[in-house]
């Protein structure tokens, strides 16, 4: 019979017998790292700056009914370069297809009308931001709340991407191209260097 193993060791096998080992590091794994917290009425922005190129190798945010105070709308990220002191709002260093714009667009037409409350819940996937060779680039999945529908729930699937390749990026900031946020909450993960 095989005693209990010590601290931080997991059993293995070699086919013929069972052992304890210390327990190795895999990567990839998607490791919680912050959360903006219930998203109170009149907030321009939210903003995550726990960026760590020694831990993880992209990030994921999950993005929770969040609804803007303004009808028909766009929801942006904007990147940062120095921790969030300052973002680039730069229209043309964004592209969503071949289109310019002033961040990287998770969607657009959201509704903020009486009666459409679902806002914007997504995942998006913020791909290179570390790096200063590649465009930074997202990738968003999800559902909206259309503007003018109260009963329509539209699909979010939108890509863009920053067109300034020399920039490593270090600070994330989401909001809508007009009005604040109404209410909401935006979860960061980050996936775990291989």
């Amino acid at each position: 019979r095989l005693a209990k193993g010590a601290a931080d060791t997991v059993l293995t096998s070699d086919g013929t017998d069972i052992s304890w080992a210390a327990a190795g590091g895999g990567g990839g794994a998607m490791e919680f790292i912050a959360s903006s917290g219930a998203i109170s009425s009149g907030t321009a922005s939210v903003a995550f700056t726990q960026f760590d190129s020694s831990k993880y190798d992209l990030y994921t945010f999950f993005i929770q009914s969040v609804v803007p105070v303004s009808d028909n709308v766009k929801l942006f990220a904007q990147l940062s370069a120095d921790g969030g002191s300052s973002y680039d709002t730069t229209n043309g260093r964004y592209h969503v297809g071949s289109t310019d714009a002033v961040g990287l667009e998770i969607v657009s037409g959201v509704g903020g009308a009486s009666g459409e409350l679902l806002g914007v819940s997504a995942e998006v996937h913020i791909f290179d931001i570390h790096s200063t060779a590649k465009h930074t680039a997202d990738h968003a999945t999800g559902l909206y709340q259309a503007a003018a529908f109260t009963s329509f729930i539209g699909k979010v699937q939108e890509s863009a991407y920053y067109v300034n390749s020399t920039a490593a990026h270090n600070g994330i900031r989401f909001l809508y191209s007009s009005g604040n946020i109404s209410s909401g909450e935006i979860v960061m993960y980050g996936i775990v260097n291989s």
